[in-house]
């Protein structure tokens, strides 16, 4: 590890005493890498896109709320062969922040594809990753549903005040205080439309028509008094930006039989 100021230090974080080999064949990381942040600044979901050499593509999330283990607490001293005539020392800092990888192979049924572009609510409770489906996962990426994804346009986000947990509905029918309006996400098609969903039930709530379709990242944004929010994306033309409307979001809706839901 090498941090600048005002730290000016160079520091080894993980020493030979901590067992662990790394094979750089799978370390993966190519050249379109997707990061993307919580708007509380809290979480992070990393996704790996593009040109790589490893035999899946996998996503990581991140937490700043778990502990990170450093310092003098974490020193091991160690013998590093067989004879116990070479040593080794160094602090083994551990971030307990860091997900376990998920191969997109534990989820994806096609093991070929590759992730296109990922996205994060407000508060880092629901995950998006695009590849051959759109997969809804939560805080620990752990697979909630899943929507269509064509092929051709890759980009997508979430409406800027969802900071809902995937998994749970959150909404006053279900006992919440969230707004069933905030739980939505966009997502690009290659016919010029944006998709919108419901990212609980992971029904289509209607689309959003632009001249252009957008072929590159997309994002929400809102003022500053949250009164209004905005869409853009990238298309072959330049920048697009669309004013978001209120979106009713009609889930959960009467199913055509049975009960209604309560």
């Amino acid at each position: 590890m090498r941090r600048g100021r005002p730290y000016n230090e160079q520091r080894l974080q993980l020493s030979a005493c901590a067992g662990v080999t790394i094979e750089l064949s799978t370390f993966g990381l190519g050249d379109s890498t997707y990061v993307r942040n919580s708007g509380n600044f809290t979480h992070a979901i990393v996704g790996e896109g593009g040109n790589i050499t490893t035999e899946f593509a996998r996503a990581v999330g991140y937490t700043t709320k778990a502990p990170l283990l450093k310092g003098p607490s974490t020193l091991r001293n160690c013998f590093t062969n067989g004879s116990l005539l070479t040593a080794d020392t160094g602090e083994n800092h551990r971030d307990l922040g860091v997900t376990p990888f998920i191969d997109v192979s534990d989820f994806i049924s096609n093991t070929g594809v590759t992730i296109h572009s990922v996205a994060t609510n407000f508060n880092g409770g629901t995950n998006l990753v695009r590849a051959d489906s759109i997969y809804f996962l939560d805080e620990g990426l752990k697979l909630k549903g899943t929507a269509p994804a064509p092929i051709g346009a890759f980009g997508m986000d979430m409406n800027y005040n969802h900071a809902f947990l995937a998994g749970d509905p959150g909404t006053p029918i279900f006992g919440g205080t969230g707004n069933p309006n905030d739980r939505i996400a966009f997502s690009a098609r290659p016919d010029g439309n944006i998709d919108v969903w419901d990212t609980f039930f992971y029904g289509l709530i209607g689309g959003i028509v632009v001249r252009d379709p957008i072929t590159g990242p997309m994002r929400v944004a809102r003022n500053r008094n949250n009164t209004r929010q905005w869409l853009f994306g990238v298309t072959v033309n330049g920048v697009v930006m669309v004013e978001l409307p209120v979106i009713t979001n009609p889930f959960p809706a009467r199913p055509p039989w049975g009960p209604p839901i309560r």
